[in-house]
C-alpha cells in the first residue's frame, strides 16, 4: 500500500516553496502599491493596472508614465528573484511526487536550474535601461523554464501514484504560459506591443503557478514496494508542525492525502 515518506528534506522542500509564495505575494502587492503609472497601451494611466501591467513593468525604475519608481523596482526584483529561487525546491518536489518517473525528474530539475540562474537577467536588464535586451532575457529563461513545467507535467502524469490535482494544475499553469509566451514572442513584430491578452495570460499563468507551488507542497510524497526502499533512518516519525505543509500529520488514514 502507498505510504507517505515524511522525511525532513521534505518538509524542508514544503515550507521553502510556501514561504517563496508567501513572500513573492507580499512584495509584488508592495510593488504594484507604489508603482506610479503607465502600461504599454496607455502610457498616461495612473497606478498599476493589474490586467495590463507586465510584472516586468513592476522593476522598472522608471515608470512607462516617465515616473521615478525606484523603491517599486527593488520590491519587484526582489519578488522575481524569491520566487525563482523557490522554483528549485518546487521542482524537487514535484520530483518526489512523481517518483515513479525518476529520469524525467532528473531533466527536469536540470531545466529548472537553468531557468532560475536566468531569472536575473530577466529582473536586472529591465526594459528602460536595457531595451530589446530585457524581450532577449525573458525568451532566455522562457524556454527552459517551459521545458522543466512539461516535463515535470509529463512526469506527474505517467506516474499514476503521484497526486492528479497536482499533475492537472501543472496542466493548467503549463497550457496557459505557453501560449502566453507564444503571443509573447509574436509581439516582437507587431509596431503596437501585441494585444492586451498577452499580459492578461501572463498574471493568469503566474497565479496558476502560484496555485501549482502550494498544492505541490501540501502533498506528501508517497511510494510503494514497487519503489526505491527508503532508508529506516530517513523516516521520521509525523511532526504535527508539518501539517498543512505536506507532513505525514495531514494524511488520510490510508496514508495518502484526499485528491
Amino acid at each position: 500500500m502507498p505510504h507517505a515518506i515524511c522525511t525532513q528534506r521534505e518538509t524542508r522542500r514544503a515550507r521553502a516553496i510556501v514561504a517563496s509564495v508567501a513572500l513573492f505575494v507580499v512584495l509584488v502587492a508592495a510593488s504594484m502599491a507604489v508603482y506610479p503609472g503607465g502600461h504599454s497601451w496607455d502610457r498616461t494611466a495612473v497606478g498599476h493596472d493589474f490586467w495590463r501591467n507586465f510584472l516586468c513593468d513592476l522593476e522598472r525604475e522608471s515608470a512607462l508614465d516617465g515616473s521615478p519608481n525606484v523603491l517599486g523596482a527593488a520590491l519587484g526584483r526582489a519578488a522575481m528573484l524569491i520566487l525563482a529561487l523557490g522554483l528549485l525546491p518546487f521542482f524537487a518536489r514535484v520530483s518526489a511526487l512523481a517518483a515513479g518517473a525518476a529520469r524525467l525528474g532528473v531533466v527536469v530539475r536540470a531545466l529548472a536550474t537553468i531557468t532560475v540562474l536566468a531569472v536575473p537577467g530577466v529582473a536586472f536588464l529591465s526594459g528602460d535601461r536595457f531595451g530589446k535586451l530585457h524581450a532577449v532575457a525573458v525568451v532566455v529563461a522562457g524556454i527552459p523554464g517551459l521545458a522543466a513545467c512539461a516535463g515535470a507535467v509529463a512526469a506527474l502524469l505517467v506516474d499514476r501514484e503521484a497526486p492528479r490535482i497536482v499533475a492537472w494544475a501543472g496542466a493548467l499553469a503549463l497550457g496557459i504560459g505557453a501560449v502566453d509566451f507564444s503571443l509573447y514572442v509574436r509581439s516582437f513584430t507587431d509596431p503596437q506591443g501585441g494585444t492586451v491578452a498577452v499580459a492578461v495570460l501572463e498574471r493568469l499563468a503566474t497565479l496558476a503557478l502560484l496555485l501549482w507551488m502550494v498544492l505541490a507542497a501540501r502533498h506528501a510524497p508517497m511510494r510503494t514496494e514497487a519503489r526505491t526502499a527508503v532508508p529506516p533512518s530517513a523516516e521520521s516519525a509525523p511532526d504535527v508542525s508539518t501539517e498543512g505543509l505536506g507532513g505525514c500529520s495531514s494524511l488520510s488514514p490510508a496514508g495518502r492525502l484526499p485528491r
